[in-house]
Protein backbone atom coordinates (compact mmCIF):
# COMPACT_ATOMS: atom_id res chain seq x y z
CA UNK A 1 0.00 0.00 0.00
CA UNK A 2 1.46 3.31 -1.06
CA UNK A 3 2.03 6.23 1.29
CA UNK A 4 -0.65 8.15 -0.64
CA UNK A 5 -3.16 5.36 -0.17
CA UNK A 6 -2.38 5.20 3.55
CA UNK A 7 -2.97 8.94 3.81
CA UNK A 8 -6.16 8.88 1.76
CA UNK A 9 -7.63 6.10 3.90
CA UNK A 10 -6.78 7.96 7.09
CA UNK A 11 -4.79 5.09 8.54
CA UNK A 12 -2.88 6.25 11.60
CA UNK A 13 0.64 5.02 12.36
CA UNK A 14 2.33 4.82 15.74
CA UNK A 15 5.65 3.51 17.00
CA UNK A 16 5.49 0.94 19.76
CA UNK A 17 6.78 2.09 23.15
CA UNK A 18 6.19 2.29 26.88
CA UNK A 19 3.17 4.08 28.28
CA UNK A 20 0.58 4.17 31.05
CA UNK A 21 -2.78 2.51 31.55
CA UNK A 22 -5.51 4.21 33.54
CA UNK A 23 -8.88 2.67 34.33
CA UNK A 24 -11.97 4.82 34.08
CA UNK A 25 -14.54 3.15 36.28
CA UNK A 26 -18.20 3.74 36.99
CA UNK A 27 -19.28 1.88 40.12
CA UNK A 28 -22.51 1.84 42.06
CA UNK A 29 -22.56 2.81 45.73
CA UNK A 30 -24.64 4.27 48.52
CA UNK A 31 -24.36 7.43 50.59
CA UNK A 32 -24.25 6.60 54.29
CA UNK A 33 -23.72 8.23 57.67
CA UNK A 34 -20.16 8.59 58.88
CA UNK A 35 -20.17 6.37 62.01
CA UNK A 36 -17.68 8.63 63.84
CA UNK A 37 -20.12 11.54 63.43
CA UNK A 38 -23.09 9.77 65.02
CA UNK A 39 -23.93 10.06 68.73
CA UNK A 40 -26.37 7.89 70.65
CA UNK A 41 -27.97 9.63 73.63
CA UNK A 42 -28.95 7.05 76.28
CA UNK A 43 -30.85 7.43 79.52
CA UNK A 44 -28.24 7.68 82.28
CA UNK A 45 -30.65 7.03 85.16
CA UNK A 46 -34.16 5.76 85.77
CA UNK A 47 -37.07 8.17 85.77
CA UNK A 48 -40.12 9.51 83.96
CA UNK A 49 -40.03 11.79 80.91
CA UNK A 50 -41.42 15.22 81.84
CA UNK A 51 -40.93 17.04 78.54
CA UNK A 52 -39.37 16.67 75.10
CA UNK A 53 -37.78 19.67 73.41
CA UNK A 54 -36.92 18.33 69.94
CA UNK A 55 -38.37 16.28 67.11
CA UNK A 56 -36.84 14.15 64.38
CA UNK A 57 -35.14 16.40 61.83
CA UNK A 58 -34.40 19.25 64.23
CA UNK A 59 -30.92 20.79 64.23
CA UNK A 60 -29.17 20.90 67.60
CA UNK A 61 -25.95 22.29 69.05
CA UNK A 62 -23.80 20.77 71.82
CA UNK A 63 -25.51 21.31 75.14
CA UNK A 64 -28.99 21.97 73.71
CA UNK A 65 -31.85 20.60 75.80
CA UNK A 66 -33.39 17.44 74.31
CA UNK A 67 -35.67 16.30 77.13
CA UNK A 68 -36.23 16.53 80.89
CA UNK A 69 -36.56 13.48 83.12
CA UNK A 70 -37.79 13.37 86.72
CA UNK A 71 -35.72 10.92 88.72
CA UNK A 72 -35.62 9.90 92.38
CA UNK A 73 -32.28 8.28 91.56
CA UNK A 74 -30.92 11.75 90.75
CA UNK A 75 -32.09 13.25 94.05
CA UNK A 76 -30.57 10.31 95.94
CA UNK A 77 -27.25 10.85 94.13
CA UNK A 78 -27.23 14.59 94.86
CA UNK A 79 -28.08 14.13 98.52
CA UNK A 80 -25.37 11.45 98.78
CA UNK A 81 -22.92 13.96 97.34
CA UNK A 82 -24.05 16.68 99.77
CA UNK A 83 -23.59 14.28 102.69
CA UNK A 84 -20.11 13.20 101.60
CA UNK A 85 -19.07 16.79 100.86
CA UNK A 86 -19.91 17.91 104.40
CA UNK A 87 -18.27 14.81 105.85
CA UNK A 88 -15.16 15.45 103.76
CA UNK A 89 -14.97 19.08 104.91
CA UNK A 90 -15.44 18.03 108.53
CA UNK A 91 -12.72 15.37 108.31
CA UNK A 92 -10.37 17.94 106.76
CA UNK A 93 -11.01 20.35 109.63
CA UNK A 94 -10.46 17.59 112.20
CA UNK A 95 -7.22 16.51 110.54
CA UNK A 96 -5.92 20.10 110.52
CA UNK A 97 -6.79 20.47 114.22
CA UNK A 98 -5.21 17.15 115.22
CA UNK A 99 -2.09 17.96 113.21
CA UNK A 100 -1.73 21.30 115.02
CA UNK A 101 -2.28 19.67 118.43
CA UNK A 102 0.26 16.97 117.65
CA UNK A 103 2.84 19.57 116.72
CA UNK A 104 2.31 21.07 120.19
CA UNK A 105 2.48 17.60 121.76
CA UNK A 106 -1.02 18.01 123.17
CA UNK A 107 -2.62 14.92 121.61
CA UNK A 108 -1.34 11.42 120.89
CA UNK A 109 0.04 9.86 117.70
CA UNK A 110 -2.94 7.49 117.71
CA UNK A 111 -5.41 10.41 117.65
CA UNK A 112 -3.62 11.93 114.65
CA UNK A 113 -3.61 8.61 112.81
CA UNK A 114 -7.32 8.15 113.48
CA UNK A 115 -8.00 11.63 112.05
CA UNK A 116 -5.93 10.81 108.96
CA UNK A 117 -7.84 7.55 108.51
CA UNK A 118 -11.21 9.32 108.75
CA UNK A 119 -10.02 11.97 106.30
CA UNK A 120 -8.98 9.44 103.65
CA UNK A 121 -12.21 7.46 104.09
CA UNK A 122 -14.28 10.63 103.67
CA UNK A 123 -12.18 11.61 100.66
CA UNK A 124 -12.91 8.25 99.00
CA UNK A 125 -16.65 8.48 99.66
CA UNK A 126 -16.69 12.03 98.30
CA UNK A 127 -14.84 11.00 95.14
CA UNK A 128 -17.27 8.13 94.45
CA UNK A 129 -20.33 10.38 94.88
CA UNK A 130 -18.78 13.08 92.70
CA UNK A 131 -17.80 10.67 89.91
CA UNK A 132 -21.36 9.36 89.72
CA UNK A 133 -22.66 12.87 89.11
CA UNK A 134 -19.81 13.70 86.72
CA UNK A 135 -21.12 10.90 84.49
CA UNK A 136 -24.46 12.69 84.45
CA UNK A 137 -22.81 15.91 83.26
CA UNK A 138 -22.60 17.81 86.55
CA UNK A 139 -19.52 19.79 87.56
CA UNK A 140 -18.42 20.24 91.17
CA UNK A 141 -19.14 23.95 90.90
CA UNK A 142 -22.75 23.20 89.89
CA UNK A 143 -23.15 20.78 92.78
CA UNK A 144 -21.96 23.26 95.40
CA UNK A 145 -25.20 25.21 95.02
CA UNK A 146 -26.99 22.32 96.72
CA UNK A 147 -24.86 22.57 99.87
CA UNK A 148 -26.43 25.54 101.65
CA UNK A 149 -30.17 24.95 101.10
CA UNK A 150 -30.80 21.73 99.19
CA UNK A 151 -34.45 21.98 100.23
CA UNK A 152 -34.84 25.00 97.94
CA UNK A 153 -33.47 23.19 94.87
CA UNK A 154 -35.28 20.80 92.53
CA UNK A 155 -33.20 17.69 93.01
CA UNK A 156 -35.24 15.37 90.79
CA UNK A 157 -35.13 16.99 87.33
CA UNK A 158 -32.40 15.85 84.98
CA UNK A 159 -31.88 17.59 81.63
CA UNK A 160 -30.87 15.40 78.70
CA UNK A 161 -28.56 17.45 76.45
CA UNK A 162 -27.14 17.07 72.94
CA UNK A 163 -23.52 15.84 72.99
CA UNK A 164 -22.71 17.02 69.44
CA UNK A 165 -23.96 19.40 66.77
CA UNK A 166 -26.11 17.79 64.12
CA UNK A 167 -29.62 16.66 63.35
CA UNK A 168 -31.96 14.45 65.37
CA UNK A 169 -32.40 11.22 63.40
CA UNK A 170 -34.31 9.13 65.96
CA UNK A 171 -36.41 9.92 69.02
CA UNK A 172 -37.34 6.91 71.12
CA UNK A 173 -39.37 8.34 73.99
CA UNK A 174 -42.74 9.87 74.77
CA UNK A 175 -43.85 12.25 77.48
CA UNK A 176 -44.80 10.33 80.61
CA UNK A 177 -42.83 7.24 79.61
CA UNK A 178 -40.61 5.49 82.14
CA UNK A 179 -36.97 5.11 81.14
CA UNK A 180 -34.15 2.97 82.50
CA UNK A 181 -30.37 3.47 82.34
CA UNK A 182 -28.91 2.48 78.99
CA UNK A 183 -32.08 2.93 76.96
CA UNK A 184 -31.40 4.87 73.75
CA UNK A 185 -33.43 8.09 73.78
CA UNK A 186 -32.07 9.97 70.76
CA UNK A 187 -29.71 9.45 67.83
CA UNK A 188 -27.96 12.55 66.50
CA UNK A 189 -25.75 12.76 63.42
CA UNK A 190 -23.45 15.42 62.02
CA UNK A 191 -24.41 15.49 58.33
CA UNK A 192 -21.68 17.93 57.26
CA UNK A 193 -19.61 14.93 56.13
CA UNK A 194 -21.03 11.62 54.93
CA UNK A 195 -19.45 8.48 53.53
CA UNK A 196 -19.95 6.64 50.26
CA UNK A 197 -19.68 2.86 50.34
CA UNK A 198 -18.89 1.00 47.12
CA UNK A 199 -17.26 -2.19 45.85
CA UNK A 200 -14.24 -2.42 43.56
CA UNK A 201 -13.96 -5.37 41.15
CA UNK A 202 -10.79 -7.29 41.87
CA UNK A 203 -9.43 -6.76 38.34
CA UNK A 204 -9.53 -2.97 38.88
CA UNK A 205 -8.13 -2.97 42.41
CA UNK A 206 -4.70 -1.65 41.46
CA UNK A 207 -6.32 1.42 39.89
CA UNK A 208 -7.87 2.70 43.15
CA UNK A 209 -5.86 3.92 46.12
CA UNK A 210 -6.63 5.52 49.46
CA UNK A 211 -6.22 9.29 49.27
CA UNK A 212 -7.36 9.66 45.66
CA UNK A 213 -10.37 11.79 44.72
CA UNK A 214 -13.41 10.25 43.06
CA UNK A 215 -16.57 11.86 41.72
CA UNK A 216 -19.91 10.98 43.31
CA UNK A 217 -22.91 11.45 41.03
CA UNK A 218 -26.64 11.31 41.79
CA UNK A 219 -28.58 10.49 38.65
CA UNK A 220 -31.91 11.26 40.33
CA UNK A 221 -30.89 14.79 41.39
CA UNK A 222 -28.27 15.34 38.66
CA UNK A 223 -25.62 16.58 41.07
CA UNK A 224 -21.97 15.74 41.49
CA UNK A 225 -19.41 16.14 44.31
CA UNK A 226 -15.84 15.12 44.92
CA UNK A 227 -15.03 12.55 47.61
CA UNK A 228 -11.75 11.22 49.02
CA UNK A 229 -11.16 7.48 49.25
CA UNK A 230 -10.26 6.85 52.89
CA UNK A 231 -10.38 3.08 53.18
CA UNK A 232 -10.06 0.00 51.00
CA UNK A 233 -10.78 -3.18 52.94
CA UNK A 234 -8.02 -5.75 52.59
CA UNK A 235 -10.44 -8.65 52.10
CA UNK A 236 -12.01 -10.06 48.95
CA UNK A 237 -15.66 -11.10 48.81
CA UNK A 238 -15.35 -14.56 47.21
CA UNK A 239 -18.89 -14.45 45.83
CA UNK A 240 -18.62 -11.15 43.94
CA UNK A 241 -14.82 -10.96 43.55
CA UNK A 242 -14.88 -7.41 44.91
CA UNK A 243 -13.40 -5.48 47.82
CA UNK A 244 -15.28 -2.86 49.84
CA UNK A 245 -14.18 0.76 49.82
CA UNK A 246 -15.28 3.95 51.54
CA UNK A 247 -14.91 7.60 50.56
CA UNK A 248 -15.58 10.73 52.65
CA UNK A 249 -18.16 13.04 51.06
CA UNK A 250 -18.22 16.72 52.17
CA UNK A 251 -21.82 17.84 52.63
CA UNK A 252 -21.69 21.34 54.10
CA UNK A 253 -24.64 22.44 51.94
CA UNK A 254 -26.63 19.35 53.06
CA UNK A 255 -27.51 18.39 49.48
CA UNK A 256 -26.70 14.73 50.07
CA UNK A 257 -28.73 12.48 52.36
CA UNK A 258 -27.94 9.08 53.87
CA UNK A 259 -29.47 6.24 51.89
CA UNK A 260 -29.16 7.93 48.49
CA UNK A 261 -27.88 5.68 45.68
CA UNK A 262 -24.88 7.12 43.88
CA UNK A 263 -22.57 6.42 40.97
CA UNK A 264 -18.86 6.66 41.68
CA UNK A 265 -16.77 7.82 38.73
CA UNK A 266 -13.11 6.95 39.12
CA UNK A 267 -10.15 7.99 37.00
CA UNK A 268 -7.82 5.29 38.23
CA UNK A 269 -4.16 5.48 39.15
CA UNK A 270 -1.81 5.52 36.14
CA UNK A 271 0.05 2.21 35.89
CA UNK A 272 3.27 2.23 33.79
CA UNK A 273 3.73 -0.62 31.28
CA UNK A 274 6.64 -1.48 28.96
CA UNK A 275 4.64 -1.76 25.76
CA UNK A 276 1.28 -0.16 25.05
CA UNK A 277 -0.86 0.14 21.90
CA UNK A 278 -4.21 1.81 21.18
CA UNK A 279 -7.23 -0.50 21.35
CA UNK A 280 -8.05 0.61 17.81
CA UNK A 281 -4.93 -1.24 16.66
CA UNK A 282 -5.97 -4.59 18.16
CA UNK A 283 -8.03 -7.02 16.05
CA UNK A 284 -9.30 -10.56 16.46
CA UNK A 285 -7.99 -13.02 13.87
CA UNK A 286 -8.53 -16.77 13.97
CA UNK A 287 -9.24 -16.68 17.70
CA UNK A 288 -6.16 -14.64 18.51
CA UNK A 289 -5.51 -10.94 19.02
CA UNK A 290 -3.28 -9.30 16.44
CA UNK A 291 -2.03 -5.93 15.19
CA UNK A 292 -0.86 -4.72 11.79
CA UNK A 293 2.88 -4.09 11.80
CA UNK A 294 4.48 -2.00 9.08
CA UNK A 295 7.16 -4.05 7.40
CA UNK A 296 9.30 -3.36 4.29
CA UNK A 297 8.24 -0.18 2.53
CA UNK A 298 4.53 0.44 2.80
CA UNK A 299 3.52 -3.14 3.45
CA UNK A 300 1.73 -4.38 6.58
CA UNK A 301 1.69 -7.78 8.22
CA UNK A 302 -0.94 -9.02 10.67
CA UNK A 303 1.00 -10.29 13.67
CA UNK A 304 -0.45 -12.16 16.67
CA UNK A 305 0.25 -10.52 20.04
CA UNK A 306 -0.43 -11.39 23.66
CA UNK A 307 -2.52 -8.67 25.32
CA UNK A 308 -2.36 -8.01 29.07
CA UNK A 309 -4.17 -5.30 30.99
CA UNK A 310 -6.21 -2.67 29.19
CA UNK A 311 -8.08 0.51 29.96
CA UNK A 312 -10.71 2.43 28.02
CA UNK A 313 -8.37 3.36 25.12
CA UNK A 314 -5.16 1.33 25.35
CA UNK A 315 -3.84 -2.19 25.89
CA UNK A 316 -0.65 -3.63 27.28
CA UNK A 317 1.26 -5.92 24.91
CA UNK A 318 3.07 -8.69 26.76
CA UNK A 319 4.70 -10.29 23.69
CA UNK A 320 4.69 -10.15 19.89
CA UNK A 321 6.06 -6.64 19.34
CA UNK A 322 9.48 -5.05 19.58
CA UNK A 323 10.14 -1.49 20.75
CA UNK A 324 10.13 1.13 17.98
CA UNK A 325 8.17 -1.08 15.54
CA UNK A 326 5.48 0.86 13.72
CA UNK A 327 1.86 -0.29 13.80
CA UNK A 328 -1.41 0.79 12.19
CA UNK A 329 -3.88 2.38 14.60
CA UNK A 330 -6.72 4.62 13.41
CA UNK A 331 -8.84 3.02 10.64
CA UNK A 332 -6.70 -0.11 10.74
CA UNK A 333 -9.91 -2.07 10.31
CA UNK A 334 -9.60 -1.15 6.61
CA UNK A 335 -6.37 -3.11 6.52
CA UNK A 336 -8.16 -6.01 8.20
CA UNK A 337 -10.84 -5.99 5.50
CA UNK A 338 -8.17 -6.01 2.77
CA UNK A 339 -6.28 -8.78 4.60
CA UNK A 340 -9.41 -10.90 4.78
CA UNK A 341 -10.03 -10.39 1.02
CA UNK A 342 -6.51 -11.44 0.15
CA UNK A 343 -6.72 -14.47 2.42
CA UNK A 344 -10.00 -15.53 0.82
CA UNK A 345 -8.59 -15.17 -2.68
CA UNK A 346 -5.61 -17.32 -1.74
Amino acid sequence: MSAEAISNLGIGLQRVGAGELRDYLQLQGEVMLDPVRVALVPARLSGVVDSIAVSVGDAVKPGDELAMVSSKELSDAIMAYVKTEWAFRHSMHVLERETTLREKDINSEEQLMEAEHEYHAAEGDHSVALQHLHLLGYTEAQLHRYLERPDLQDLTVFTVRAPIAGFVLDRNLERGAAVEPGRELFRIADLSHLTVQFKIPLRHLRSVQAGMTVQVFSEALEMRSGAEVVRIVNQVDPASRTVSAKATLPNLDLRWSPGMPARIDIAGVAVPVDCVVPLAAVHEWNGDEAVFVRVAGDSFALRPVKIGARDATQAEVLSGLEPTEEIATTNSFLLLAEWENQTTEE
